[in-house]
């Protein structure tokens, strides 16, 4: 028998909506993830995560919730780097729109789920979420997964081409 990947991660949910979160704790529980922290506010997600820092922030950014989701983010990314590895953080989702991944995108989440997620599916996101070996990338007003076009790119050859 295989050893979970799951086993020992500490993943906190962002949800400010009870019936959202509700139902991402069942999703949880149901494909039996250990979930050790729901935050319902900005300053506790933060503090928490700083008084004992988590693996995985799971983070609601349905269409009510997606400015507070979007600046809960850039607050997390702005946050001293002493994490190494940072956080991985998922964005949850309503609609799978391009405005709504683009959001995610911009404020620095490593993946973007549309809901509604089965246990299954929300336990394959997460780990392939924590298996992702990408690197980050800090700039004047982001920091989060690096996702600049690579060097052998040759179709692009604008002013934003990575060197490295």
């Amino acid at each position: 028998m295989r050893p979970d990947p799951l086993d020992n991660v500490q993943i906190m949910l962002f949800d400010p909506d009870r019936n959202s979160a509700s139902v991402t704790k069942l999703a949880m529980q149901q494909a039996g993830i250990n979930l050790a922290k729901h935050a319902k506010e900005e300053a506790e997600a933060l503090e928490s995560h700083e008084a004992s820092p988590f693996q995985i922030i799971l983070v609601e950014m349905t269409d009510e919730f997606c400015e507070l989701g979007a600046a809960f983010i850039r607050a997390l990314r702005s946050l001293p780097k002493e994490q190494e590895p940072p956080p991985k953080v998922a964005t949850l989702l309503g609609h799978g729109t391009e405005e709504a991944l683009r959001t995610s995108i911009a404020v620095g989440a490593d993946s973007a789920w549309v809901k509604p997620l089965s246990a299954i599916k929300l336990r394959k996101q997460l780990e392939h979420l924590l298996a992702a070996t990408v690197p980050y990338y800090q700039a004047e007003e982001y920091f989060g997964p690096d996702r600049r076009r690579v060097p052998d790119d040759h179709e692009y050859d604008g002013t934003e081409r990575r060197t490295d």
